[in-house]
Order: C-alpha cells, then sequence, then structure tokens
C-alpha cells in the first residue's frame, strides 16, 4: 500500500450555491479541531502519519493498540481530537501530546485522557483499494469496524442538510464547522469544501517573534503577540499569536517593535473559535486601530 497524503478541504464560502440544487449526492459532516491523521495497519505494523508525512506512532500507544483490532492492510484517513460530549476541548493539549517525545506525549495522554481519532475516510480495508470506490461505496466499510475499539470512531454523517443550518448546529454544539462532500467521488477524485466559523477581536500587541522559514533573516515579524486586556485587574495576558500579515506589514511591525519594544498597538484579528483556556484559535491579523 503506497502513503496517500491527506485530502485538503477547500473554503466553503463562495460554492453554497453549488448544493442548493443537487443536496442528495452530498454529505455533510461535522468537523471538529485536531490534528489530521493517516492510520495504517500492514505486514510491517502499525503507524501513524501527520499530514506532513510524520511518523508519530511512538507517540500514541494507546491507539497503536487499538489499531491492531482492524485487518492488516488497512489505512484509514481522520483527525485525531479531544471531544468530551461534544465540547470542544483545547487543540494545545493535542500539539503538546505531538510536540513532544514519546515518553512525554505519552505522560500527557495519561494525564488529559486518551484523543479519539475520528475517521472520515477509508482507504485500504483488509487488503481492498477502497480508494477506488465512490465515496458512498466508501462509507460502507466504516461499519466493518463500528465497536471495535474505544478510540477509533467514524465520522458520521450530519442530518440536517441545508449547509447553513448545520453549520449553525454544530457551532452551537462547538465544533469548528462542517465539512461537504461529494458522494459519487473516488478517494482521488475528492473535492471537500469546509466552512468554519470566524469571529472578530481586538487584542494589544506587545511584540513580536522572528522570522523563519522564507522570512528568516529578514527584518519582518514573524507573527505577533496578541494580548488581552482585562478590566477588572487592569494587566494584558497573551492569548494569541497574530499572523496572516503580507509583508509590508511584517516589515512595519519589525521597524515599529524594534525603534520601540515598549511600544503597545491595539489591532483588530479575525479568529475561528475561542479556547477554554482564553486563547484565539487560527488568529490573524486584519487592520491597526487607529481609534483605540
Amino acid at each position: 500500500m503506497d502513503l496517500f497524503l491527506p485530502k485538503l478541504a477547500h473554503p466553503i464560502d463562495y460554492s453554497e450555491h453549488l448544493f442548493q440544487q443537487v443536496k442528495e449526492n452530498y454529505r455533510i459532516e461535522p468537523k471538529y479541531d485536531g490534528i489530521r491523521l493517516i492510520a495504517i495497519s500492514d505486514d510491517s505494523g502499525v503507524h501513524f502519519y501527520t499530514r506532513s508525512q510524520r511518523d508519530i506512532t511512538a507517540k500514541l500507544l494507546y491507539l497503536k493498540e487499538e489499531m491492531l483490532l482492524l485487518p492488516v492492510n488497512t489505512m484509514l484517513d481522520g483527525e485525531l481530537i479531544l471531544k468530551t460530549d461534544s465540547k470542544r476541548e483545547e487543540l494545545g493539549n493535542i500539539q503538546k501530546i505531538i510536540g513532544s517525545s514519546p515518553e512525554r506525549a505519552n505522560r500527557i495522554i495519561d494525564e488529559i485522557g486518551k484523543p479519539i481519532y475520528q475517521v472520515f475516510d477509508v482507504l485500504w480495508y483488509d487488503g481492498q483499494a477502497v480508494h477506488k470506490l465512490s465515496l458512498a461505496d466508501r462509507i460502507n466499510f466504516f461499519f466493518e469496524f463500528d465497536g471495535l475499539a474505544d478510540h477509533i470512531k467514524y465520522v458520521k454523517r450530519l442530518q440536517e442538510a441545508d449547509i447553513t443550518k448545520a453549520f449553525q448546529q454544530i457551532l452551537s454544539e462547538n465544533g469548528e464547522g462542517i465539512v461537504v462532500k461529494d458522494l459519487r467521488k473516488s478517494y482521488s477524485e475528492s473535492f471537500w469544501l469546509r466552512k468554519k466559523g470566524v469571529n472578530t477581536i481586538d487584542l494589544t500587541v506587545t511584540g513580536f517573534y522572528p522570522a523563519g522559514g522564507r522570512y528568516s533573516g529578514k527584518e519582518m515579524v514573524g507573527s505577533l503577540k496578541g494580548c488581552l486586556y482585562d478590566d477588572h485587574t487592569k494587566t494584558l495576558s497573551k492569548v494569541a499569536n497574530i499572523y496572516g500579515m503580507s509583508d509590508d506589514e511584517r516589515r512595519y511591525f519589525y521597524q515599529v517593535f524594534t525603534k520601540n519594544p515598549e511600544v503597545q498597538i491595539i489591532c483588530e484579528c479575525k479568529y475561528s473559535h475561542r479556547f477554554p483556556s482564553g486563547g484565539f484559535r487560527f488568529c490573524s491579523f486584519l487592520r491597526i486601530r487607529e481609534d483605540k
């Protein structure tokens, strides 16, 4: 079995009209915040790969044992999530697991509980090349492993067929959004569409983190330190790393904070949701609030 790169979903904001007349050919699924994983069970054993093809099997020993309950030569695509009674938990805990050494990762799991591997596609099952089938046929294989493991669950479609209503339903249940899939497509042909909730917040920027990657060594910021002001305590607390700036904006903030590290700037930012701990997920710069 060849390792598949996970299919990525495209924003749905400008595509809703596509589904108004062909709803019977589409499946709407809830989306929860987590880390994308490809799970493989073959003759060499069980392996879990991230979207960048990093093998993190040693960090998920409990899940490795459960994956052994499935037939050999099986490949699944899904999301590693922390989900309790339909309430979203902090993605930061998942990131701590993925970013830690295997020993520390398994200690964190013992402390916070075992994340769920929520499966939303089957690529191979018991040696059968399921990825060549339509999604409508691939879904039938979900039931093959239903109930086999405590922490490997398949995602169930939403009964609500209207995209807008389905989206509001998931947000009310603390989900991240929805994914819309064409039931007629094979895995390689799939064109998945996603819709996430986005909100805005004014944050006080108190500094920056150095740029990396293609910006490394340049007089640009990598991200901004976004803080929230507490009226009661009269203090600022760090709640987000702010991204989404243009090159000119990266240069501007670098110059401002390099010349005066004590300066504070109020910025309007957009974000997908707020963690229970108070932090903001997917925080992007929109504009400087000159009026504040």
